[in-house]
């Protein structure tokens, strides 16, 4: 995330290292979110096909009228690999765009693929988790690594709570129980643009 500098994120990452080290007698834990996803996410190109089988470009919105008319659908060939009923994942994917319109979100945008587990770009900044790193061996305090947004049917832009809950109906119900959602008392995308704040609780300061 660049923004209007051109460096944000590189910024927010420098900022954070520095607040880390010169509060290391205040910060008595710290607990790092890792924003998580594989290929077949309701929010990436594959998940989604057209009448002809194309799949959405990335930054592509997509409304609840777009999946209702049929001009996007669930691309039913990922289903087996999502251990999920073809019917389920469409209804799913309609009833995912009606909360996000009832709730007056957004539509539902498809990403670009990122943070995909394993890969480079999942990992924490390099400063950043020497930071966390040098933490844990100075406080003696082990540093907590949390989850986030591995759930296929939903967004998970918070490590706090899903994007929209899944549907359940009586003739398209998923094989496979989703992931639920993890509550965490600290969390820090520390891979992602942001500014840490210090919470101070009684006989603890950490992170967050």
């Amino acid at each position: 995330m660049a923004g209007r500098s051109g460096t944000g994120a590189v910024d927010d990452n420098r900022r954070l290292c520095e607040f880390i080290y010169r509060n290391l007698d205040w910060i008595t834990h710290i607990t790092a979110t890792l924003d998580t996803h594989t290929a077949m996410q309701i929010f990436h190109p594959i998940f989604l096909e057209d009448e002809h089988g194309a799949n959405p470009a990335p930054l592509t919105l997509i409304s609840y009228e777009d999946i209702l008319n049929g001009r996007w659908k669930f691309n039913t060939a990922i289903a087996g690999s999502l251990k999920i009923d073809p019917e389920y994942g469409q209804q799913h994917l309609l009833h995912y765009a009606a909360e996000l319109k009832a709730r007056q979100k957004y539509d539902l945008t498809i990403w670009p693929y990122h943070v995909m587990l394993g890969s480079i770009g999942h990992a924490l900044v390099p400063a950043v988790e020497e930071a966390i790193f040098f933490h844990t061996i100075a406080r003696l305090s082990q540093a907590d690594f949390q989850i986030k947004g591995n759930n296929p049917l939903t967004e998970h832009y918070s490590a706090i709570g899903l994007k929209c809950w899944m549907v359940q109906t009586e003739n398209a119900s998923p094989r496979k129980t989703a992931n639920s959602s993890r509550s965490s008392r600290i969390s820090t995308q520390y891979s992602s643009p942001g500014k840490p704040r210090a919470i101070a609780s009684p006989g603890r300061s950490t992170i967050y």
